[in-house]
């Protein structure tokens, strides 16, 4: 669910182009919840945690250093310690959409439930 926190929290309007990757996620979550009320709980309780973690400033620098680093070079062999973040003082922008992506109703969370559920059983 990272790069879809990671487009939430840059306010990034084309959240749906890694859709693939939320879905997947959910799949991941399906093995351990089969029940569907379970899943979008825990779905949920997923989602607000990857939230919560590409929200703190030393780990929303590293994640920017680290992809800056990646389209320059193309390839990555190992994570670089030079990309690494220690400053965990605030990024202008993020705290705001941290919050209102925290503060927002998470119900279309169900739609990856039921319709992975529809396919899985249709």
């Amino acid at each position: 669910m990272g790069g879809p926190a990671i487009c939430e929290l840059a306010d990034s309007p084309d959240i749906d182009a890694i859709g693939e990757d939320f879905e997947r996620s959910i799949d991941d979550l399906r093995t351990a919840y089969s029940d569907e009320h379970e899943l979008l709980q825990e779905a949920c309780r997923t989602w607000i945690g990857v939230l919560e973690f590409f929200g703190t400033p030393r780990v929303w620098r590293t994640a920017d250093a680290f992809a800056r680093r990646l389209i320059t070079e193309g390839t990555l062999q190992s994570f670089p310690d030079d990309c690494k973040s220690s400053g965990n003082s605030p990024i202008p922008g993020l705290e705001e959409n941290l919050a209102i992506a925290l503060g927002g109703q998470h119900g279309w969370l169900e739609n990856y439930v039921t319709e992975g559920h529809l396919a899985a059983n249709g």
